[in-house]
Order: C-alpha cells, then structure tokens, then sequence
C-alpha cells in the first residue's frame, strides 16, 4: 500500500528547492533509466517485504530509495517530523553522499531541522514553523563523545554550526553541506 500526503511534497519541495539537493527520481543504478516517485509504504498492512519498524528508509532491487513507516507516524496536522527525517535518509542516498552509520540519524535530523525552522513546514495554509526540537540527549549524555549511540539522533548541532558557519571559518558553510551530502569523499 502506498500513500501521499502533502507533507512529502513539501518536504521535497524544500530539500530540492531551498537546500539544493539534487532531484531523488532517478536510481543511481545506470542501467534503470527515466524518472520515479519515492515509495511510501505503510507499515502492518500485510505487505512481506515491509518490516515491522516505526518509520525507516530502504533501498529497492532497482537502486532507489523508498520509505516505510507505521499509520500512527504519518500525522497531517501538525505535520510529521518522521516524514521529513526519513526523507533526509532518502535524500541523502540519492545525493551520493556515505554518510559513516554514525552521523547517519544526524544528518537526517538536521535535515528535518531545516525544514521546520522553514516556512515549508505548514499545512493547509497554516505554517507551523519555525520549529525545532530540544536534543536532551546530547545534553544529558554530554560524557559521552559524539555522535554515541546515546545521542546519535541529537548530534545534528554541530552539522548545523558547519551549515551556518557563524565563525566564518574558511570551508564551511551551505556549500560544505551540500558537499558532504553529495560527494562520498
């Protein structure tokens, strides 16, 4: 079973019009051509392929990312964060980017961040941001180095300094994300 919502849209819309990421239509298997939607499939609907999980991202036979997640985690009004956080996986992906596991669910988190401190972040006429959400892990396990298992999720901050670049340090800043999501180098 596959679903849209308008969510999706506005989360590609963002991650491609305003961030500059490149379009996740096409594999990045040369040998499948033309252009394709990511699958979002819903979780608990019987499908044998589908694993039971609350939300994640996959990859298909033909090289193109997909999207699974449970009814309760697709949420309208307000707008779901899990959308724009497994869509942060599939952009990711499909931007070239080999992000090491570690920073994998702190990227996709800053992702997200991005799109809710964004006036993208709306529904039905209503914006909802900016928004953003408190990284009580990363604080509370701040023993810990970073991204920890602990706080891998909440390690998005210092992906936000390098895409800021407050400091203006030489090297940093939109460009050095798009780099770092684009080229597995």
């Amino acid at each position: 079973m596959k679903a849209t919502w308008p969510t999706s849209k506005v989360s590609l819309s963002f991650c491609m019009d305003k961030f500059g990421l490149k379009d996740i239509g096409t594999s990045p298997n040369r040998g499948i051509t033309g252009k394709y939607k990511t699958n979002i499939y819903i979780a608990s609907t019987g499908l044998k392929e589908i694993t039971e999980d609350w939300a994640y991202m996959s990859i298909d036979r033909d090289a193109l990312g997909y999207i699974v997640m449970m009814p309760a985690a697709m949420r309208v009004d307000p707008p779901s964060w899990l959308v724009p956080h497994e869509l942060g996986h599939v952009f990711t992906y499909h931007n070239g980017g080999e992000v090491p596991y570690e920073w994998y669910e702190a990227v996709a988190n800053f992702l997200r961040n991005e799109y809710l401190g964004s006036d993208y972040y709306s529904y039905g006429g209503r914006v909802y941001g900016p928004d953003s959400d408190f990284f009580a892990p990363f604080i509370l396990n701040s023993e810990s180095h970073f991204p920890h298992t602990k706080n891998w999720y909440d390690a998005w901050p210092i992906l936000l300094y390098i895409h800021e670049n407050p400091d203006h340090i030489n090297g940093l800043g939109h460009q050095a994300m798009l780099n770092l999501l684009s080229y597995g180098q």
